[in-house]
């Protein structure tokens, strides 16, 4: 049993470790890039910038 319980403690539990910190990471770095890609498609007043395209089938130019 001890030589199991030392396999589980320094190997198994830094692996999990390391995956549940890479999995964080991601997690993390994909909502930071959601929020800036949102700041990017907003206007300068703060309203939803919208393509030339949509202006022109809207009507207005």
């Amino acid at each position: 049993m001890g030589a199991q319980m030392w396999l589980v403690v320094f190997t198994l539990l830094p692996v999990l470790g390391t995956m549940v910190g890479a999995v964080a990471y991601w997690l993390r770095e994909r909502a930071r890039w959601a929020a800036v890609t949102a700041v990017l498609k907003q206007g300068p007043r703060g309203t939803r910038a919208q393509s030339a395209t949509a202006h022109i089938e809207q009507g207005r130019m």
